[in-house]
Formats: structure tokens, sequence, C-alpha cells
């Protein structure tokens, strides 16, 4: 008889090695625990009550010796560890494909990483909801000076407005700077090496006296929302940001962790 999977909406903690399993408890582990807690109170029945403290050790590791690696035996048995982390999408449904191991043959679940698309919308929506970024536009009406160098199936996710006048656009592949005479490209999120907060070698002085600890409070308080980009070939500066800049500073973290496919691009030359 094949078992199956039991989801539960909570986490549960492993009280042997204090693993938690979050958002996904299996019945072979329930079945470990169950009959780790039954060998206990069998042990503790059977010897005399004067014993009690010796009886509870003895439950307890003759207990973890027969449940826990029952437990993780038919664990491993059913394929059931999913060790792929994931992150939570707001109401965003990201697909789960399936594999097969090879050494094994067992079907094992795979959660695909984020797209620049999901990522965006997940940090920017997270920021908004929390009240404390009011300038970001989540699926905002795109203008003319953005749609006239859109690229074909372009999807602009958000608009984050500067304090300088500018507006920076995110789509899905880039970014783009809206300015009182049209709309220029930035970047190519697939081109980011590195960004900095406020500046690339703000860190290079050490401070030494506390005239400078002063001097640098207000220097955070003037350049707080400004960034810095490192590209393959440029530095782009994204200023004015307000409290946007941390949203969109972790986002541009996140593109330096890992690869983002690169994204054709169109070509003007015809």
């Amino acid at each position: 008889m094949r078992l199956k999977a039991l989801n539960v909406s909570k986490s549960f903690v492993c009280p042997a090695c204090g693993t938690a399993l979050e958002g996904h408890v299996t019945l072979p582990f329930i079945i470990g625990i169950l009959l780790w807690s039954f060998i206990e109170a069998i042990i503790k029945q059977a010897i005399d009550p004067k014993f009690g403290l010796l009886a509870s050790l003895l439950g307890m590791g003759i207990g973890a010796c027969i449940g826990f690696p029952l437990m993780l035996w038919l664990m491993a048995r059913l394929g059931e560890i999913n060790a792929a982390p994931h992150e939570s999408d707001g109401g965003l449904t990201t697909s789960i494909s399936k594999r097969t191991d090879n050494r094994t043959g067992h079907r094992l679940k795979t959660v695909p990483p984020l797209s620049a698309q999901e990522k965006l919308q997940i940090k920017f929506r997270k920021s908004v909801r929390r009240g404390y970024v009011k300038n970001i536009e989540m699926d905002p009406v795109v203008p003319d000076k953005i749609t006239a160098v859109a690229e074909p199936d372009e999807t602009y996710i958000a608009r984050v407005d500067s304090t300088k006048g500018q507006h920076y656009w995110f789509s899905d592949r880039r970014l783009l700077c809206e300015h009182s005479e049209g709309g220029d490209e930035l970047l190519r999120y697939e081109s980011v090496i590195k960004a900095h907060w406020m500046f690339k070698d703000r860190h290079k002085k050490p401070v030494m006296s506390l005239q400078e600890v002063e001097a640098y409070k207000q220097f955070k308080l003037k350049h707080f929302d400004r960034i810095e980009v490192e590209l393959q070939d440029r530095l782009v500066v994204l200023e004015g940001l307000d409290q946007a800049y941390w949203p969109v500073l972790h986002f541009f973290w996140w593109l330096t962790r890992r690869s983002v496919p690169a994204t054709p691009q169109l070509d003007t030359s015809k």
C-alpha cells in the first residue's frame, strides 16, 4: 500500500534534531513521532516508578533510536523530502516541475527559479503593502514616451517616481528612464554586475573622528536614496529614489546573485 503525503499549512519542528519542515509534513514523519512516543510510554510503565527520571531518559532514547530512523527511511523511500527554498509571492503562482532522481528513480518536485518579472512583483508589492514606500506604482498606465521605445512583448511591471523629476520604469527585461524629452534605456538586467548603496567607494576612507562621524551622518541623509549600478561597460546612477531605494537595491543585489536569461535586443539597424 502506498503512503500518501499529508500537507499542513504551518511548520512542524522535529523534536530530535530541531529541523523545521516548512509547510510540508509527511505521513511517515507523523508515524515516526507516534511510534517514538508509544515506545517511550511502554518503557515508562514497565520500570519501577521510583526510577522516573531514568525511565523517561531510557524511553526517549529507545523511542528515538527506533522511531526516528524509521521516519527518515519512509520519507526517503517515498521521495517526500523537498529541500528547495521558496519565497511567498503574495498571490503570484509559480509552476512546480517534476524530475526523476537518477539514483533512486523517485520523482522529485523542484521549484523553478524566479524570473525578473516575478521577483519585481514580489519585492515591490511587498514594500507597497507595508506602507513605507509611497513612490512605487504597480501595473502603471504606460505613456506614449515609453511605448515608443518598447520592445516586442515587453511587459512593464512598475514605475518609481524620483524626487529629481524622472520616472524609472522597470520592465520584465530592462530599466528605462522617462524624462521631459522622452524615454531612454538605462540598463538590461543581464548586464548588471554589482550594485552599490549610495557610492561604489563610500567605504574606502574609514571614519576616524567625531567630526567625520557627524559629517558621514549628513552625507547619508543627503544621498541615502542614491544607487550606483555597475554594468559590463559603464556605471549607471539612480538618484532621488526616496524610500523605494530599498526594494530597488535588493532587486539589483538579487540580479547579481543569479544569472538572468538574456533577452534578445531589438535590431534597429534595418
